[in-house]
């Protein structure tokens, strides 16, 4: 229930926070997980962040505790949690919102990964852009751009060296389109970050610098993403770091909704429903890619799509 916004408010308002605090301090890792999840997920409510910030302190503490403690060996999904809690709780203040400074600026003391100003007002200007305000129709045989063409084209035009595409997923739904993706791309010689490959340290600092470091983000789109706390955190992000988003539809009839839907608005969805039409969608993809670099017209020439998934 506490992953339908309209809901959260409700929850709190009827004492959902004093049973997560008293579940937080029960001292069963069981229940804390739990606990931190849905209070994470509450805390997407901005009009629920104070009360969290009051009425859980006590069970947060005790969390605190037992991640600081080098005594205790502390479960990886309760560490995560308290992370993406943290930065949540400080994100959704009125002050933190208006100024959206990059995560590692305010987190990390790693200088390489640093951006500096030009960059943090460079990432604003544009915002997130529709790929194009129509279909693009590509298939063997049309009359299009070449992979290897485009992808010469978006590497070219990238003013960053670290920059690249991140794919965006939920991992028990689209993880087998994800690495797909993720092999074709690398093909065509275009920089791609998938957290599987570049997962490195705390969860929640890799997937903020790989947001920052995007010149592109790909959502895979799916009720699942939706549901995840994760996905959801990587999504706004992006959003608010004006990183450039190209969506695709993952999940057959699924219709995005919730804020996952607000977040989509009217974009063009490319369809990669259906495995065995993969190497075609991935036309369309290199063509939005090369679109969301530069916003001139392709120039026509003979395309043939990559392999097909295996079976």
């Amino acid at each position: 229930m506490a992953r339908n916004d309209s809901n959260k408010e409700q929850l709190v308002d009827r004492g959902l926070l004093t049973l997560l605090t008293d579940m937080m301090s029960s001292g069963r890792t069981d229940e804390q997980l739990v606990a931190m999840e849905t209070v994470l997920c509450l805390s997407f409510s901005a009009a629920c962040v104070p009360r969290i910030r009051e009425q859980c302190r006590a069970g947060l503490n005790t969390i605190r505790r037992i991640i600081e403690s080098s005594d205790v060996t502390v479960d990886a999904s309760l560490r995560a949690s308290m992370e993406a809690l943290e930065f949540n709780l400080e994100s959704r203040t009125a002050e933190s919102l208006l100024s959206m400074r990059p995560f590692s600026a305010r987190y990390l003391k790693t200088e390489q990964f640093n951006l500096s100003d030009s960059e943090e007002e460079q990432d604003g200007e544009e915002g997130q852009e529709e790929a194009s305000g129509e279909e693009i129709c590509v298939s063997t045989g049309t009359a299009k751009k070449s992979i290897e063409t485009n992808a010469e084209e978006i590497k070219s035009k990238s003013k960053n060296a670290t920059s690249h595409v991140m794919i965006s997923y939920h991992q028990a739904t689209s993880s087998d389109l994800a690495i797909w993706l993720r092999d074709r791309l690398q093909e065509a010689e275009i920089s791609v970050w998938l957290d599987c490959d570049s997962m490195q340290g705390s969860t929640l600092e890799s997937m903020a610098l790989a947001v920052e470091s995007a010149s592109v983000v790909l959502i895979c789109l799916s009720r699942g993403y939706k549901e995840s706390n994760s996905c959801r955190m990587e999504a706004e992000y992006a959003t608010r770091r004006g990183k450039r988003i190209l969506t695709l539809q993952a999940e057959n009839r699924y219709v995005p909704d919730g804020w996952l839907g607000i977040l989509v608005g009217t974009q063009l969805l490319l369809d990669f429903t259906k495995p065995d039409a993969w190497p075609v969608s991935f036309l369309k993809l290199i063509n939005s890619l090369r679109l969301a670099n530069d916003s001139s017209l392709i120039t026509p020439a003979p395309a043939a799509p990559p392999p097909s998934p295996p079976p």
